[in-house]
C-alpha cells in the first residue's frame, strides 16, 4: 500500500489486479525515465490462475490456493506450496500466521491430519506423510537464516499421527 507521504504527492500503486472467471491479471505499473529523463510508467500484464489483494487473510488464501493440493496428496501426487518476494512482504506471516492468524503451514497439517485420520479404517492404514520445509536465504538453503527450525509441528498443531501413519 502507498504511505501517507507517497498519496501527498499524487502517487500511485505500482500492482493493480483485475479477476475474471479465467482467473487473474497482476498488472505492474513501472516507473522509468525516457533518454531524456522525462519520467513515463511501463506497464506490464501478467496472467495466473488467482491473485490475492494486501487485505487477503491466510485463511483466504489457503483455501484458494494451498487447499486443492492437499486433494492431490491423497490421490498419491506431490504437492508443493512456494512463497517468494521481497523482504518485508509478508512471507513469514503468511506461511508461519501469527497467535491471532493461523498460518498456511498449521493450516495444511490440520487439513492433512484430519483426512489422514478419516481415511484411517476406509482403506487408509499405512498412509505415510512425508513433509519438507526450508527456507532459501542469501542464495543458501537451510530451515532459517540461523539454522534454527521455526515451523510448526504436527505436535505444534494439536495433532500428533496415531495408527499406522508416520509424519
Amino acid at each position: 500500500p502507498l504511505s501517507g507521504r507517497e498519496a501527498e504527492r499524487g502517487r500511485r500503486d505500482v500492482l493493480d489486479m483485475q479477476a475474471d472467471a479465467e482467473g487473474a491479471w497482476v498488472i505492474v505499473h513501472e516507473p522509468k525515465p525516457t533518454v531524456d529523463l522525462t519520467a513515463y510508467i511501463e506497464t506490464h500484464n501478467f496472467r495466473f490462475d488467482g491473485a490475492f489483494g494486501e487485505a487477503t487473510t491466510n485463511r483466504t488464501l489457503y483455501a484458494g490456493s494451498v487447499a486443492p493440493l492437499v486433494s492431490h496428496l491423497f490421490a498419491g501426487r506431490i504437492a508443493t506450496c512456494f512463497a517468494y518476494g521481497a523482504t518485508g512482504a509478508g512471507k513469514t506471516h503468511t506461511m508461519l500466521g501469527s497467535p491471532q492468524e493461523h498460518g498456511i503451514y498449521s493450516l495444511a497439517a490440520n487439513s492433512i491430519f484430519e483426512r489422514m485420520e478419516a481415511s484411517n479404517g476406509a482403506g487408509g492404514e499405512g498412509l505415510v506423510l512425508r513433509v519438507s520445509a526450508f527456507e532459501i536465504y542469501g542464495g543458501k538453503a537451510g530451515t532459517t537464516p540461523d539454522m534454527q527450525p521455526r515451523w510448526p509441528t504436527a505436535r505444534d498443531c494439536g495433532r500428533v499421527p496415531s495408527g499406522g501413519h508416520r509424519a
